[in-house]
């Protein structure tokens, strides 16, 4: 009587090993695991970084924007910058190599 009792505990024992075993594979390498959850955190950390810079270099064109639509002195200095437009009264010297 308490072989056979010992027998369903060892029994059930595997059974629950077994299960837990299952669990935790299907809890790394599932369809929605921990290794999937890894490269998702890895993902989002990539794409907020990314909205950072993207933000910072629209607040950097909305300044330009502002000062190209309001200021003289820096309208002059951006069309010298682009265009190698030279001023009144200056002289241009190229150095070639």
């Amino acid at each position: 009587m308490q072989e056979s009792g010992l027998n369903l505990k060892i029994f059930v024992f595997i059974i629950l090993l077994l299960v837990n075993i299952g669990l935790i594979l299907h809890l790394i390498w599932g369809d929605h695991a921990l290794l999937t959850y890894l490269e998702h955190r890895a993902i989002h950390r990539n794409l907020q970084e990314r909205l950072h810079q993207v933000q910072q270099d629209n607040r950097d064109l909305s300044r330009r924007i502002r000062l190209l639509k309001t200021d003289k002195d820096y309208q002059q200095q951006a069309i010298r910058q682009e265009f190698h437009v030279v001023g009144e009264n200056e002289i241009l010297y190229m150095i070639e190599p």
